[in-house]
């Protein structure tokens, strides 16, 4: 599994609870959970990540951050409403993201459907100014942080942490057993503040939650693929065949395909003898049937795009991102073996 999609036409609140437990998370209209994301130039392995609140207190550290904050700003919780202010600060942070991003905070929280998610907001003010906001779903026993915003004129204030304490307050006053603050990507430490409200739990993808102390990293699916990614690399180098390591953002992209059309649908791929033809020829590993895959693949034009070229530009960087749906054109075989599977790819396919 490396990705997958839900969109509920209704939800009750037992029904999140469910979908919390068993990795998936909202992205605008949607549940998803997905192993690994392309973040930076490079592919990472998503870790669901969970804080028990059964028992849990602020360290020393938050309640005087708490306190401190107390001080200068208030705070209201409600049922979330989309304002001009609140657009305003989603503007100030969407250059803190990466890949598609959506024009306006609506649109991100909500997509072009209805909500049918009990959403709520914390919203922080000075005197009658709002300086930031957090929005959060809540089931029968569990909430789910969405996202954090604030004025960034206020940055000594640690707002984006402040809005996540003040939601794991409402959890625990309201009875909630589980918060949910996101994912972490291990190797990337854009995500590790979260570790800083207490020791989260991760899901293993076996169905368990387990102290984050106790995972390891060898053993996640994104650093598996990689690890034999960069087996396969020293093959190709060992084999002399020049090729580029290529990262491809849209292997999860559904699209009305026709039939007997195959698209590409691994995140990391090598694109052998790169430059010489018109077509790709692609050798990767799947880690989903742990096993070397190779075949030639072009450029797919779907009857109704969503994503362009020229509109993944704005977002990633083309030089080691493929930018274009790609499918498939000619399979070339596969194997457990990275040497053999090359020795085979050159016997069939020869460099025009």
């Amino acid at each position: 599994m490396l990705s997958q999609f839900f969109y509920p036409e209704s939800l009750t609140p037992e029904e999140l609870d469910l979908f919390l437990e068993t990795g998936w998370f909202r992205n605008t209209d949607m549940l998803y959970r997905s192993t690994m994301t392309l973040l930076d130039g490079d592919l990472f392995s998503i870790i669901r990540t969970r804080l028990p609140l059964e028992g849990y207190t602020f360290k020393k550290r938050l309640r005087k951050l708490l306190k401190r904050n107390e001080k200068h700003f208030t705070y209201k919780i409600n049922k979330i409403s989309i304002t001009k202010e609140k657009e305003q600060l989603y503007q100030q942070h969407t250059h803190r993201f990466q890949g598609y991003v959506a024009k306006t905070l609506s649109d991100c929280l909500f997509g072009c459907t209805d909500n049918v998610f009990d959403t709520h907001e914390i919203c922080v003010y000075e005197d009658d100014r709002l300086i930031a906001v957090s929005f959060f779903d809540v089931g029968a026993r569990s909430m789910a942080s969405l996202m954090g915003l604030y004025d960034h004129n206020y940055l000594s204030h640690s707002l984006g942490l402040y809005t996540m304490l003040l939601e794991i307050a409402f959890g625990i006053f309201t009875g909630i057993q589980f918060y949910y603050p996101g994912y972490v990507l291990p190797g990337n430490k854009r995500f590790d503040y979260k570790h800083r409200i207490g020791n989260l739990e991760y899901y293993n993808w076996e169905g368990d939650w387990r102290p984050f102390k106790e995972m390891n990293i060898h053993d996640l699916p994104g650093d598996i693929l990689k690890d034999e990614t960069y087996a396969l690399q020293k093959a190709l180098m060992e084999a002399g065949i020049p090729f580029k390591r290529m990262l491809y953002p849209l292997y999860d992209v559904e699209v009305a395909t026709m039939p007997n059309h195959e698209l590409l649908r691994n995140p990391l791929v090598m694109d052998c003898f790169p430059n010489y033809q018109s077509s790709s020829l692609l050798i990767y590993y799947n880690a989903q049937k742990d096993i070397f895959q190779a075949g030639r693949y072009q450029q797919y034009m779907p009857a109704f795009p969503f994503f362009t070229t020229v509109s993944l530009e704005e977002y990633y960087d083309k030089s080691v991102h493929y930018l274009e749906i790609m499918e498939l054109l000619e399979w070339i075989g596969e194997s457990k073996s990275a040497a053999e599977l090359i020795a085979q790819m050159t016997q069939q396919t020869p460099v025009n």
